[in-house]
């Protein structure tokens, strides 16, 4: 099926040229997928790679993304190189690690106390070292098929990665206004007026995911983003500017400085040009007062914030052109994320907190099954299963990653219940927890999703007679 509002026509590749599947003809199914953000722009070029018919609908105007950094981790590379290898092309074109050659290959970066421990146990200083956070790097991590994970600007990546998809599968300015299951399909309606039919719908559609609402039902629980009762400060510094503040080492490698109420996460991106920072703040309130999720503030504001932390992060802090704070938000649980031929994925399923450093991998971990799926559906009937495999496969461990995330910040910040300021327990606690995320194959996910839609169908065909 085609867009109805002239967006595109889906032309069959050329098995000559084309790198997608050449060996099956085009899919006789078509997938309509919302949002053109990380894990939208992945999954369509799962599809792609499948030989499946599929337009994206976004609803800015053209594709921006946030000026910011994002890590890449084992599981994002596994991930990424299983869906297109393509897509490790356009990280490689894009990708930053620790310049220093002596720690780049093995770990993320280094766990500092950003001030002095108030610990009578522990005599810990601002900027003494807690530990290395290990990438749990898979047996062919850097190789030259699967490079080593690192961290990326994300506005560079998506548009290396879009060159891939070719023009006539996307379409902007497209604001999702409902959804109908009908007999041919699943109809979007868009705020312009015009109108699309696809077999199945893949929202991608980020935090505040309309499909999401649409998919739960907009006075659900878990149809709205919840306050995590913290924001941040985040910016991109020139590694220049970054070194004269915090000394060639500290600048030139991620760091992580944990601290009472607070933490700060720095890495390098752009190829070592520029200094990517976040400090994040515990507010101490169960709601966000403001309307917006980034409001206006002051240089002041972060001197008043942190005005006990390293002098050095706060001469980086003040030294922001733009002093805006962003709150944090992450999507409560819910009992499932498909229903019927609908279903999300990445943000739109399970956005989370920043302390696993884990949403885009788990958002490629997410495209890479999805698409192994849909490409396994030989009719359009077979979809339900085919999205309901996909959530009881990754519902579990994405639900649990929300959790997690959210804790790991907690002790960050010296707030976590059962760790504190323990420095031994909050140094196990944090390498446990990367390890959970990080350490696995993405490989056995999708072997289970393919299993369990072939023993649905088959038990359905048994139902039937």
């Amino acid at each position: 099926m085609k867009p109805q509002d002239g967006s595109g026509h889906h032309d069959p590749p050329n098995t000559d040229t084309d790198p997608d599947r050449a060996s099956s003809s085009i899919r006789n199914i078509s997938v309509g997928i919302v949002g053109m953000g990380l894990a939208g722009v992945a999954l369509a070029i799962g599809l792609k790679h499948q030989g499946i018919h599929f337009h994206l609908y976004e609803a800015a105007p053209a594709l921006h993304e946030l000026s910011a950094g994002v890590a890449f981790s084992p599981t994002a590379i596994q991930a990424l190189q299983l869906i297109d290898d393509r897509l490790i092309k356009a990280y490689v074109l894009c990708a930053t690690s620790n310049l220093d050659t002596r720690i780049s290959t093995g770990i993320w970066g280094t766990v500092r106390y950003g001030m002095d421990s108030k610990s009578p146990k522990y005599s810990k200083r601002i900027g003494d070292y807690i530990c290395d956070i290990d990438w749990c790097l898979h047996e062919d991590s850097g190789s030259e098929k699967v490079p080593l994970p690192g961290n990326v600007h994300r506005a560079n990546f998506l548009n290396e990665a879009g060159k891939i998809l070719p023009d006539d599968t996307k379409s902007f300015s497209k604001t999702l206004v409902s959804l109908d299951e009908e007999v041919n399909g699943v109809k979007l309606y868009f705020e312009d007026g015009t109108t699309a039919v696809h077999d199945a719908v893949i929202g991608c559609d980020g935090i505040r995911s309309k499909t999401r609402r649409l998919l739960l039902g907009e006075d659900h629980p878990a149809a709205s983003p919840q306050f995590t009762g913290e924001y941040a400060y985040r910016t991109l510094v020139p590694q220049q500017k970054a070194i004269e503040i915090l000394g060639e080492d500290l600048a030139s490698n991620a760091q992580l400085y944990a601290g009472y109420g607070g933490f700060w996460i720095t890495y390098p991106v752009d190829h070592g040009n520029a200094l990517n920072v976040l400090l994040i703040k515990q507010s101490g309130q169960e709601d966000w007062p403001y309307e917006k999720w980034v409001v206006p503030s002051s240089a002041q504001e972060i001197v008043n914030d942190f005005k006990d932390w390293d002098p050095k992060i706060l001469d980086l802090a003040t030294s922001f052109e733009a002093k805006e704070k962003w709150a944090f938000f992450d999507v409560p649980l819910t009992a499932s994320y498909a229903r019927g031929c609908i279903c999300v994925l990445g943000d739109a399923a399970h956005a989370m907190h920043p302390g696993l450093a884990s949403g885009a991998g788990l958002a490629f971990e997410d495209a890479f099954v999805m698409s192994q799926l849909l490409g396994s559906v030989k009719q359009s009937k077979h979809i339900p299963s085919a999205l309901e495999a996909f959530d009881r496969v990754r519902r579990p461990r994405t639900s649990r990653a929300v959790s997690e995330s959210r804790k790991v910040g907690f002790s960050n910040e010296f707030l976590h219940p059962d760790i504190g300021d323990d420095f031994e327990k909050y140094k196990s606690y944090v390498l446990e927890r990367m390890k959970w995320v990080w350490g696995i194959d993405v490989r056995p996910m999708a072997q289970e999703a393919l299993q369990l839609f072939e023993q649905m169908l088959l038990e359905r065909q048994a139902q039937l007679g």
